[in-house]
């Protein structure tokens, strides 16, 4: 394990988690995801601090603005806006960690902007991340159900079901 997470342990200072969402022409699902993930987060029956950034990269549509309006309405909660006019999903990704990590997070978490996190979801993954032999945790995804599927996401959703994490060419899925 880190210096980091074993100096957290031994001092008894909760797990500091960092949560990122990137986002790019959102707008349909965002808030409903920044909703999930904080629920998810809070419902931890165990000490943590958490702090969650959303980066909107590179948006034409109203994401940014769906975004900052919930977070005035939820001023009491660890919840933040980036914003990259021009941007691709590394660039996001790689201003979120950064944030997150200057910001002193133990651990840090990543979620796609399209879905919906389980109640459980987060607390598991801590859980799982705790563990000193533990150097990496993934959440399986688990389509919604929908029952005008398209063809093509059916497909996706039927890969999304997976319960393995390895395939015969030894990479991540």
């Amino acid at each position: 394990s880190s210096s980091k997470t074993r100096n957290r342990k031994e001092s008894n200072v909760p797990m500091k988690v960092g949560l990122g969402i990137c986002a790019r022409n959102e707008q349909a699902g965002i808030i409903a995801t920044v909703s999930s993930v904080v629920n998810s987060v809070c419902s931890a029956d165990f000490p943590l601090r958490w702090e969650l950034i959303v980066c909107a990269n590179g948006c034409t549509d109203n994401t940014a603005d769906l975004v900052r309006n919930w977070i005035m309405v939820h001023k009491d909660l660890a919840v933040s806006l980036k914003l990259l006019a021009t941007g691709t999903l590394v660039e996001a990704q790689r201003l979120i960690a950064t944030r997150l990590n200057d910001n002193g997070s133990d651990l840090i978490v990543f979620f796609d902007a399209d879905i919906l996190v389980h109640i459980d979801c987060i607390p598991e993954l801590i859980r799982a991340a705790s563990e000193d032999s533990v150097k990496a945790v993934y959440a399986v995804p688990v389509p919604m159900a929908n029952s005008s599927e398209t063809i093509i996401e059916r497909a996706l959703n039927q890969y999304d079901s997976s319960n393995t994490i390895f395939s015969e060419r030894r990479h991540l899925h």
